[in-house]
């Protein structure tokens, strides 16, 4: 049955969750939250984000709907294509975790954001 609404809601949107691009949010508190809440706002307009989950040092906490999954060590060595979004609100904070982690070019930075019509 289950099975079934996810096959009727993929028929609905015409979604193909191949082509969704698979996002990360560096941060577990509440705004990293935030940015999440924000993430499923722009899939329910165009499905287009598959979050993975949150990136910090408290590896296995929940935060509402997702996971903390590992911590920035990982995004500087994975090898994959990956967005990150952050989701800190101190831009020192930010700045030191960028430094380590922009040299990956497997790594992308999206702007987030809901498109005025």
């Amino acid at each position: 049955m289950i099975q079934d609404l996810i096959d009727l809601f993929i028929l609905a949107w015409n979604i193909n969750y191949q082509d969704m691009k698979k996002i990360v949010i560096v941060g577990s508190g509440g705004f990293a939250k935030e940015v999440a809440f924000l993430i499923n706002e722009i899939n329910g307009i165009s499905p287009q984000w598959t979050i993975l989950g949150f990136i910090g040092s408290d590896i296995g906490k929940m935060n509402g709907r997702y996971q903390v999954i590992n911590d920035d060590l990982w995004l500087e060595n994975i090898d994959e294509e990956l967005y990150v979004a952050f989701g800190i609100g101190n831009p020192t904070l930010i700045h030191t975790i960028f430094t380590k982690i922009c040299t990956n070019k497997n790594l992308k930075f999206p702007n987030l954001g809901i498109k005025q019509i």
